[in-house]
Parts: C-alpha cells; structure tokens; sequence
C-alpha cells in the first residue's frame, strides 16, 4: 500500500516580552499578513485575490474592513464613520455598511497604506467570509417532514429567512424548486449573491420541508458587516424562522496564525515590535469577531427570531486530548497500538490540505511544552 506524505504546517505562537509605551503605533503593520499577501497578488495577472468593484466611471476598488476602536461591542458614533467616509472619498474609494466597530470600505489597494495611517484607525483586514456547513437533500422522510406535511404542517403564515453566502441561479428554480415569489437582499455586491450555490441549494430544502412559507435570501457578504446588516434586516422586515448552513471555518483562524508566525521573516528587526502588537491584536480580533457574531444571534432570538443553526462540518476533522506515551519512545499514542492518525483525503485533489498542532488550551495556552508535528 502506497503511503501518503503530507507536508504540514507546525504552528508555534510566540509571545515575546515587550515593553514599551501605551501610545504605541503600528505604522504599516495596522495592515495585516493575510491582507498584505493577498495585495500582492493584486500584481499577478488573473490573481486579483481581493472581492472587486468597479465601474466604467471608477478604477478597480477591493474591499477591506476597517476597524476602529477597543470598543467592539458597541456601534461606532456617526462623526467617526464621516470622517472615515471623507478619507477614504479623498483616497478614490467609499464606505459601504458598518457594524460594531467593523466598517466596510472599498478602496484602490495602493491607498490603503495611507489610510491606515489615521490614527483611530486599529487594522485594517481582508473581509472574513463565511464558510459553508454541509447540506443533504431529499432529507424530508428523515426528519419526518412529510408526516407533518400529510396532516396539513406546510409552513403557511410562516416568514422563513435563509442567510447564506450566495444564491447563484435561484431565478431559475423560482416557481418549481422554490416558492413563487421570494425577497432577496444582499450587503456587499450582486456578483457575491449571485457567487455560490449553497444558499440555493438550502433554500430549495427549506421550501421542500415547508412549501407554504414564505421565503427570503440574504447574502452575508461578511463576518465582520454583511452578517450582521443581514440579520438586522431580517428584524425589519418580520421574519419568524432563520435557516443558518454557514460558520467561521477554522481553516482561516490557522491560515491567519501561519501567515503571522512565518510572516516575520520578511519584516525588518526595526519593526518587528509593532508586527508583534498586530499579532496579539489579531488573535483578540478572532475572538472578538466569535462575540459579535453571537451577540447578534443571541439578540434576533430575543426579539422572537427562531434561529436554526448548521452545527458544522468539523466533527470528524479534529482529535483532542491529552497528550500519552504509554511505551516511552516519545511519539504520542492515539490508540494503545496506533502513534499516527489517519487524514482521509478522498475528493481533496488539488485542494490545499491544513494540519495544525495546538495545545494548552486548558491553561489559557502558557503550557511550556513542547511539541512537533511529523
């Protein structure tokens, strides 16, 4: 049997002692890894990397969040958000929605360093998207819909919304696979709504399991805004039941410590110790993006959305425990017999395979162990 050889990526978070002042400035590093690596590519041919916008009228515009501000729980003032508006209009680009402390913002990517330099201004990201959760059709006999269905249980009077990360080719489907008529919104572009699939596909068994209801598709652009701009919709215009198949893919929290970690390379000694606060920044970002997304759930429940949530795809991707030598030749025993685990990658061809080692999660990771990934 052949073996496969996987090459892996070992993640190692450094936290450096590092004392200086409160005032502390970022300089170019407000600019992220991820962001600076996909702004490269903006000078590859057919590698733009960077959601487009662009008209006849206006050069290309890629889209980024601004954020601004500690205070991540809480809207930002509208004198902020004009005087980011005036700049980013004097730089060639716009605003587009906001939430929290996160603003969207379109912009030439050879202006973002400038902008970056307003000091109220904390980092400036890629937009963070979504990932898709799994879904399964011709589930009805499953979860027992057409029982329901046979004594009259068909969604009639019921307001469903499905927030998703596209609805390509929905207009084809209406009036067969999908209701009559439906309202559609979206807080980015119409080429993003029109970019996916899935949300289609989830709209066609919502409609299956409750073909009376009423039904409306949001297109959550991004984590950061289009999420929370959707949900917020949902609230005006009276939805009673939200179908949710999309979550933060943990993919994009490992691609962010990589590009961090080995990105250090390439930056001067003279500014690794403002890349350093971006780092520590960057991680709370990470948590603090989980706690906006979960403020507005929990949120639209209290004003009597009935929320239903994908659980995810990631079950079966992971092990966790704790770490076991019973033989003593310091490689870590999964099973009693077994001191490997096995990554099944059918179907994955072509596709970029992630494997992380994390530990000391258990005691706010300051365990001092130390291990490797083979």
């Amino acid at each position: 049997m052949k073996k496969l050889l996987l090459t892996v990526f070992l993640l190692i978070l450094i936290t450096p002692n590092i004392s200086v002042a409160d005032d502390r400035t970022y300089g170019n590093y407000k600019i992220g890894p991820l962001l600076n690596q996909k702004l490269e590519s903006e000078n590859k041919k057919g590698e733009p990397g960077l959601s487009r916008m662009s008209t006849s009228s206006e050069p290309a515009l890629i889209k980024v969040i601004v954020i601004i501000g500690d205070d991540y729980l809480s809207e930002l003032p509208d004198d902020i958000v004009n005087e980011l508006s005036e700049k980013v209009t004097g730089l060639g680009g716009r605003i587009g929605d906001r939430a929290y402390n996160n603003v969207q913002v379109w912009l030439p990517y050879n202006k973002l360093e400038i902008l970056s330099q307003w000091s109220k201004i904390k980092s400036i990201s890629a937009p963070t998207t979504t990932g898709q959760n799994n879904i399964r059709s011709k589930g009805l006999p499953c979860i027992g819909a057409t029982d329901w269905q046979r004594y009259g249980v068909t969604g009639k009077g019921v307001n469903v919304a499905v927030i998703d990360i596209g609805f390509k080719n929905f207009s084809s489907l209406v009036g067969t696979e999908l209701p009559d008529s439906l309202q559609t919104y979206f807080f980015g572009t119409p080429e993003h709504f029109n970019s996916n699939v899935h949300g289609t596909a989830c709209a066609e068994i919502v409609h299956d399991v409750a073909p009376d209801a009423s039904l409306t598709l949001l297109d959550a652009n991004d984590v950061e805004v289009g999420f929370h701009r959707a949900v917020s919709r949902m609230q005006d215009t009276g939805i009673d039941v939200v179908s949710s198949s999309i979550g933060m893919p943990s993919s994009g929290y490992i691609q962010l410590l990589y590009a961090m970690v080995y990105g250090l390379e390439n930056i001067p000694s003279d500014k690794q110790e403002s890349y350093f606060y971006y780092l520590k920044d960057a991680f709370e970002q990470w948590d603090r993006k989980a706690k906006q997304v979960s403020l507005t759930v929990k949120n639209a429940v209290k004003n009597n959305l009935t929320w239903v949530q994908a659980a995810g795809n990631d079950g079966q991707k992971r092990w966790f425990g704790r770490f076991s030598d019973s033989n003593g030749d310091g490689l870590h025993n999964f099973s009693p017999s077994a001191e490997f685990n096995v990554l099944n990658t059918a179907g994955l061809s072509g596709q970029d395979v992630c494997v992380a080692l994390m530990w000391g999660g258990d005691n706010n990771f300051k365990s001092t162990d130390d291990y490797d990934l083979i």
